[in-house]
């Protein structure tokens, strides 16, 4: 929590200046609370992301919330099956946040995601089209991250895959409309590495990722697990 300065001032180099005039997040000490949740300009955040104390772990979840105030809060989409903008550009920005601090190339995560078997849970549904009840399914996520990384070409420059980005992101506001209210409804992010599902963030490990070359759970658990 104490590096998102850091991580806002990263993420704005990449996606542009940010949107807004206040910065900030609460950590939540309620119990029950089990996931987190981009509130605009104030994300909040369960107790339980941070009980390992000041690691890098910590600051993936960071990264995704703040991604969000440029893909979710300060635009939003126009129907839900476009969601995968929001949360692809989130995890997204997990990936982006993993190569600046040395642990794993958002092509690494690519490569080791797609080699995985048509099993693994986020090949289905498509990420455009997942249905009401998968709205917010680890294919919106993950393969929204994906495509993403697939508009940077492996032969690209540095300045080309910026561009691509940036591109993307221009697509999306013209698909998009401002964003007045906080947050989307009984939603929070998910990534391939964080423990998520369409209930939430959730500090229950639900499934493990490796980022490049490690293999790692990078949320505690905590004594309960969230409600059904």
């Amino acid at each position: 929590m104490g590096r998102t300065n850091e991580i806002t001032d990263f993420l704005a180099g990449i996606f542009g200046p940010y949107p807004f005039e206040a910065n900030g997040a609460i950590v939540d000490d309620y119990d029950n609370l089990f996931f987190a949740l981009e509130n605009q300009t104030r994300s909040i955040y369960s107790k339980y992301f941070f009980e390992r104390g000041a690691t890098t772990g910590e600051t993936y979840v960071v990264a995704h919330e703040l991604a969000h105030q440029w893909f979710g809060d300060s635009v939003a989409v126009e129907q839900w099956d476009d969601l995968w903008l929001n949360e692809g550009f989130a995890t997204y920005a997990e990936w982006l946040w993993s190569e600046k601090i040395g642990e794993g190339t958002p092509q690494e995560i690519f490569d080791f995601l797609y080699a995985q078997p048509l099993s693994a849970p986020y090949w289905a549904p498509p990420p455009g089209d997942p249905g009401p009840v998968d709205l917010f399914d680890d294919s919106v996520y993950v393969r929204g991250a994906m495509t993403l990384q697939a508009l940077r070409s492996p032969s690209a420059t540095r300045t080309s895959s910026r561009s691509s980005v940036s591109g993307t992101r221009r697509t999306a506001t013209r698909t998009a409309r401002p964003r007045s209210s906080s947050g989307w409804p009984n939603a929070s992010p998910a990534s391939s590495s964080t423990a998520c599902s369409r209930r939430g963030c959730s500090p229950t490990p639900n499934h493990r990722t490796r980022v490049g070359r490690r293999q790692r759970s990078r949320l505690p658990a905590p004594a309960t697990s969230p409600p059904s």
